[in-house]
């Protein structure tokens, strides 16, 4: 099992299988939501109530700020001499 980090007490976020993915879920296991730690957007999957919302994306915001993927070194193909 993934290890959960506790909102409140009525929420709970753990990491996706995607990379950079947290899923926000509820005490009865209901997944609310997922949040992007690359680009701190959070997109809602069931409907919160408007507090509750404004607390889980304060609160992932400062646990989890935004930090865009490391940009990955383009390989040089290798010129064969003839």
């Amino acid at each position: 099992m993934k290890e959960r980090c506790v909102i409140n007490a009525m929420y709970y976020c753990l990491r996706g299988d995607v990379g950079g993915q947290i899923l926000v879920m509820n005490t009865g296991g209901y997944t609310l939501g997922h949040y992007s730690e690359y680009t701190s957007e959070m997109v809602w999957q069931r409907v919160v109530p408007a507090s509750d919302r404004k607390s889980i994306e304060d609160w992932l915001g400062r646990h989890f700020p935004a930090n865009p993927t490391p940009a990955v070194p383009h390989k040089r193909a290798s010129t064969a001499s003839a």
